[in-house]
Protein backbone atom coordinates (compact mmCIF):
# COMPACT_ATOMS: atom_id res chain seq x y z
CA UNK A 1 0.00 0.00 0.00
CA UNK A 2 2.93 2.34 0.72
CA UNK A 3 4.16 1.88 -2.85
CA UNK A 4 0.72 2.76 -4.19
CA UNK A 5 0.56 5.86 -1.99
CA UNK A 6 4.01 6.94 -3.18
CA UNK A 7 3.00 6.29 -6.80
CA UNK A 8 -0.15 8.38 -6.38
CA UNK A 9 1.87 11.21 -4.85
CA UNK A 10 4.26 11.14 -7.79
CA UNK A 11 1.31 11.13 -10.21
CA UNK A 12 -0.09 14.22 -8.48
CA UNK A 13 3.26 15.95 -8.73
CA UNK A 14 3.56 14.99 -12.41
CA UNK A 15 0.03 16.21 -13.09
CA UNK A 16 0.81 19.46 -11.33
CA UNK A 17 3.99 19.90 -13.33
CA UNK A 18 2.33 19.02 -16.63
CA UNK A 19 -0.32 21.65 -15.98
CA UNK A 20 2.40 24.25 -15.49
CA UNK A 21 3.79 24.34 -18.99
CA UNK A 22 2.03 25.74 -22.00
CA UNK A 23 2.49 23.70 -25.10
CA UNK A 24 4.85 25.86 -27.12
CA UNK A 25 7.57 25.47 -29.67
CA UNK A 26 11.13 25.91 -28.51
CA UNK A 27 11.62 29.42 -27.30
CA UNK A 28 14.30 31.44 -25.60
CA UNK A 29 11.69 33.24 -23.50
CA UNK A 30 11.32 31.24 -20.25
CA UNK A 31 8.47 33.44 -19.00
CA UNK A 32 6.29 31.93 -21.75
CA UNK A 33 6.76 28.42 -20.35
CA UNK A 34 5.44 29.26 -16.89
CA UNK A 35 2.87 31.89 -17.87
CA UNK A 36 -0.20 29.99 -16.63
CA UNK A 37 1.36 28.89 -13.34
CA UNK A 38 3.00 32.21 -12.62
CA UNK A 39 -0.47 33.67 -12.23
CA UNK A 40 -0.90 31.26 -9.30
CA UNK A 41 2.22 32.31 -7.39
CA UNK A 42 1.04 32.45 -3.79
CA UNK A 43 2.08 33.44 -0.34
CA UNK A 44 1.05 31.16 2.50
CA UNK A 45 -1.28 33.88 3.80
CA UNK A 46 -3.09 34.20 0.46
CA UNK A 47 -3.45 30.43 0.10
CA UNK A 48 -4.82 30.13 3.65
CA UNK A 49 -7.39 32.82 2.85
CA UNK A 50 -8.42 30.96 -0.33
CA UNK A 51 -8.79 27.62 1.48
CA UNK A 52 -10.54 29.02 4.54
CA UNK A 53 -13.10 30.93 2.45
CA UNK A 54 -13.68 28.21 -0.18
CA UNK A 55 -16.95 26.37 -0.52
CA UNK A 56 -16.55 22.62 -0.13
CA UNK A 57 -17.82 20.46 -2.97
CA UNK A 58 -18.35 16.71 -2.65
CA UNK A 59 -17.43 14.14 -5.29
CA UNK A 60 -19.34 10.85 -5.09
CA UNK A 61 -17.26 7.90 -6.22
CA UNK A 62 -19.43 5.67 -8.40
CA UNK A 63 -18.48 2.08 -7.51
CA UNK A 64 -18.66 2.25 -3.69
CA UNK A 65 -20.53 5.52 -3.19
CA UNK A 66 -17.65 7.08 -1.24
CA UNK A 67 -18.15 10.81 -0.63
CA UNK A 68 -15.02 12.93 -1.08
CA UNK A 69 -14.93 16.62 -0.06
CA UNK A 70 -12.63 19.14 -1.78
CA UNK A 71 -12.36 22.95 -2.06
CA UNK A 72 -14.29 24.39 -4.99
CA UNK A 73 -11.21 25.92 -6.64
CA UNK A 74 -9.33 22.61 -6.91
CA UNK A 75 -8.91 20.91 -10.30
CA UNK A 76 -10.73 17.56 -10.46
CA UNK A 77 -9.46 14.41 -12.19
CA UNK A 78 -11.56 11.28 -11.80
CA UNK A 79 -10.62 9.65 -15.11
CA UNK A 80 -7.74 7.39 -14.07
CA UNK A 81 -9.87 4.72 -12.38
CA UNK A 82 -13.51 4.29 -11.37
CA UNK A 83 -12.45 4.02 -7.71
CA UNK A 84 -10.00 6.93 -7.64
CA UNK A 85 -10.44 10.67 -7.40
CA UNK A 86 -7.72 13.32 -7.57
CA UNK A 87 -8.25 16.94 -6.60
CA UNK A 88 -5.35 19.37 -6.77
CA UNK A 89 -4.28 22.97 -6.95
CA UNK A 90 -0.85 23.56 -8.52
CA UNK A 91 0.95 26.85 -7.89
CA UNK A 92 4.38 28.40 -7.58
CA UNK A 93 5.70 28.93 -4.07
CA UNK A 94 6.26 32.60 -3.40
CA UNK A 95 9.94 32.01 -2.64
CA UNK A 96 10.83 29.87 -5.64
CA UNK A 97 11.62 30.34 -9.29
CA UNK A 98 10.22 27.83 -11.78
CA UNK A 99 9.49 25.36 -8.98
CA UNK A 100 6.03 23.88 -9.13
CA UNK A 101 4.43 22.87 -5.89
CA UNK A 102 0.87 22.52 -4.77
CA UNK A 103 -1.75 20.70 -2.78
CA UNK A 104 -3.33 17.39 -3.68
CA UNK A 105 -6.19 15.35 -2.30
CA UNK A 106 -6.43 11.74 -3.43
CA UNK A 107 -9.11 9.15 -2.69
CA UNK A 108 -8.74 5.54 -3.74
CA UNK A 109 -10.15 2.12 -2.91
CA UNK A 110 -7.69 -0.77 -2.74
CA UNK A 111 -8.17 -4.43 -1.89
CA UNK A 112 -6.66 -5.46 1.46
CA UNK A 113 -4.44 -8.09 -0.17
CA UNK A 114 -2.36 -8.59 2.98
CA UNK A 115 -5.54 -9.24 5.01
CA UNK A 116 -4.29 -6.88 7.71
CA UNK A 117 -6.52 -5.67 10.49
CA UNK A 118 -6.15 -2.04 11.68
CA UNK A 119 -3.43 -2.85 14.25
CA UNK A 120 -1.40 -4.90 11.75
CA UNK A 121 -1.68 -2.18 9.11
CA UNK A 122 -0.36 0.45 11.53
CA UNK A 123 2.54 -1.81 12.58
CA UNK A 124 3.48 -2.51 8.97
CA UNK A 125 3.10 1.03 7.63
CA UNK A 126 4.73 3.05 10.41
CA UNK A 127 8.42 3.74 9.86
CA UNK A 128 11.01 6.48 10.37
CA UNK A 129 9.11 8.93 8.13
CA UNK A 130 5.48 7.89 8.74
CA UNK A 131 3.68 7.75 12.09
CA UNK A 132 0.18 6.89 13.21
CA UNK A 133 -1.55 9.98 14.63
CA UNK A 134 -4.93 8.39 15.36
CA UNK A 135 -7.00 5.24 14.97
CA UNK A 136 -10.33 3.67 15.75
CA UNK A 137 -11.92 0.24 15.35
CA UNK A 138 -12.22 0.60 11.54
CA UNK A 139 -9.67 3.29 10.57
CA UNK A 140 -6.21 4.74 11.13
CA UNK A 141 -4.58 8.08 10.32
CA UNK A 142 -0.97 8.34 9.17
CA UNK A 143 1.18 11.44 8.88
CA UNK A 144 4.61 11.74 7.31
CA UNK A 145 6.64 12.85 4.35
CA UNK A 146 7.91 11.31 1.13
CA UNK A 147 11.30 9.63 1.43
CA UNK A 148 12.84 11.27 -1.64
CA UNK A 149 10.88 14.53 -1.31
CA UNK A 150 10.99 15.61 2.35
CA UNK A 151 9.32 18.92 1.49
CA UNK A 152 6.11 17.01 0.56
CA UNK A 153 4.12 16.01 3.62
CA UNK A 154 0.94 13.99 3.83
CA UNK A 155 -1.90 13.10 6.14
CA UNK A 156 -4.04 10.11 5.22
CA UNK A 157 -7.06 8.42 6.70
CA UNK A 158 -7.68 4.77 5.83
CA UNK A 159 -10.86 2.84 6.54
CA UNK A 160 -11.09 -0.94 6.40
CA UNK A 161 -14.46 -1.82 4.88
CA UNK A 162 -15.50 -5.24 3.52
CA UNK A 163 -11.94 -6.31 2.73
CA UNK A 164 -10.97 -3.01 1.11
CA UNK A 165 -8.94 0.00 2.20
CA UNK A 166 -10.71 3.28 1.50
CA UNK A 167 -8.01 5.94 1.59
CA UNK A 168 -8.23 9.74 1.56
CA UNK A 169 -4.88 11.55 1.52
CA UNK A 170 -3.78 15.18 1.54
CA UNK A 171 -0.34 16.01 0.08
CA UNK A 172 1.11 19.46 0.62
CA UNK A 173 4.31 21.49 0.53
CA UNK A 174 5.46 21.75 4.17
CA UNK A 175 6.14 25.48 3.69
CA UNK A 176 2.34 25.87 3.41
CA UNK A 177 1.35 23.78 6.44
CA UNK A 178 -0.48 26.61 8.20
CA UNK A 179 -2.41 27.39 5.02
CA UNK A 180 -3.78 23.83 4.78
CA UNK A 181 -4.97 23.51 8.40
CA UNK A 182 -8.60 23.36 7.25
CA UNK A 183 -7.79 20.52 4.82
CA UNK A 184 -5.83 18.58 7.46
CA UNK A 185 -8.84 18.80 9.77
CA UNK A 186 -11.14 17.79 6.88
CA UNK A 187 -9.11 14.62 6.24
CA UNK A 188 -8.92 13.71 9.94
CA UNK A 189 -12.70 14.09 10.36
CA UNK A 190 -13.62 12.45 7.03
CA UNK A 191 -16.15 9.62 6.89
CA UNK A 192 -16.48 7.75 3.56
CA UNK A 193 -20.25 7.97 3.46
CA UNK A 194 -20.89 11.31 5.10
CA UNK A 195 -23.72 13.48 3.82
CA UNK A 196 -22.94 16.03 1.14
CA UNK A 197 -21.88 19.39 2.53
CA UNK A 198 -23.69 22.49 1.35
Amino acid sequence: MKNLILLLALLIAAASLSGCKKETKETSEPEEVFESTAKKTLTEEKLKQMIDSASIKVYKEKRYGVMVPYPDFFEVDTTSSPSTGRFNYPFLADDSINLSTGIGLVMFVEENIEKWNIKEAIQNLEDSITVCVGHGKDYFILSGYMENYPIIHSIEKCFLVDGNWINYTLYYDIRYENAVERLIKMVKEWQPWEKEKK
